[in-house]
């Protein structure tokens, strides 16, 4: 609702605007809570209704939507949010029954803890990932804008996505017939990966 608040709720908005923002909100806090019990109903409300008010809410709101008044930190927090909420709703709509377990099969142990510095790693690659965002922000070309800002949201997916691998990694087993790279060569593709991060934002602050 962080890019969908300000545009129904702004200065100068129509009042359908709101109304549209408020049912968004609505059918956004409703869906989870009858996803346990009424799953189709839920994903439509969650998803197909969802996304239309707020379609409807952008377009009753266009003036709140021009670049002059869009916030940097709000759109890169955004763009966070809406891949989170992507992430919330990716199960597929028929999931299949599941089997009988078995009365003889031995119970599986669940993990009961994350792995030593997962949580500082994965919050670490958020934060990075973000800063990347807010940087393609700054420039100021139009013609390198729209460049900007697909190379940094790439980045940003693709580092949240090695920092959670290297999060749960670390808690695995590791197994000697296993092909692994050497750890310098890890390192020096890692160092690659920096620099090259680094060259695509400094080539969009020019």
């Amino acid at each position: 609702m962080i890019t969908v608040a300000p545009a129904g709720f702004g200065r100068g908005a129509p009042v359908f605007a709101s109304i549209a923002a408020t049912l968004a909100f609505l059918c956004g806090v409703a869906a989870p809570l009858l996803a346990v019990t009424h799953r189709r109903v839920a994903r439509h409300l969650g998803i197909s209704v969802f996304l239309a008010l707020v379609t409807l809410t952008w377009m009753l709101a266009s003036p709140s939507l021009q670049p002059s008044r869009l916030d940097p930190v709000r759109a890169a927090i955004g763009a966070i949010a809406w891949g989170i909420f992507a992430l919330s709703w990716r199960d597929r709509w028929d999931v299949r029954r599941q089997p009988e377990p078995e009365p003889d099969a031995p119970l599986l142990q669940a993990r009961a803890y994350l792995p030593p510095l997962a949580t500082a790693i994965v919050a670490f690659g958020a934060l990075v990932s973000l800063a990347i965002l807010v940087l393609a922000w700054r420039v100021r070309d139009p013609e390198r804008a729209l460049l900007a800002q697909a190379v940094a949201v790439a980045c940003a997916v693709a580092l949240i996505t090695a920092a959670s691998g290297v999060a749960v990694a670390r808690g695995r087993r590791h197994t000697s017939g296993a092909r692994r790279l050497p750890r310098r060569a890890v390192r020096h593709l890692v160092v690659l990966i920096v620099f090259a991060v680094l060259g695509a934002v400094a080539m969009m602050l020019r």
